[in-house]
């Protein structure tokens, strides 16, 4: 696989889990919403699984030459604080 197919590959991969995050949140309202019962955990859980992936895929998409497209500072702070939130789950 070339470098960019698998940039492309990685970046789907992210822009799936964006989706599937904006999706799970649209139906929490409030925080206690993710404990009050047991759908409100399962949510949570694929959630939280589904930030773990986010933070592979970034750090994926960068170590295979995407930090080229991450070079924008803005960018950059918003990639480096979503490896930092994926290591501490």
């Amino acid at each position: 696989m070339s470098d960019n197919s698998l940039l492309i590959e990685i970046g789907e991969q992210m822009l799936v889990s964006i989706q599937r995050i904006e999706y799970r949140f649209a139906k929490i309202s409030e925080a206690s919403d993710f404990v009050k019962d047991e759908n409100g955990l399962m949510v949570r859980d694929a959630t939280v699984t589904t930030l773990i992936n986010l933070g592979e895929c970034l750090k994926n998409f960068e170590k295979n030459g995407g930090e080229y497209f991450l070079s924008n500072h803005t960018v950059s702070v918003l990639n480096s604080k979503a490896i930092q939130y994926r290591n501490r789950i």
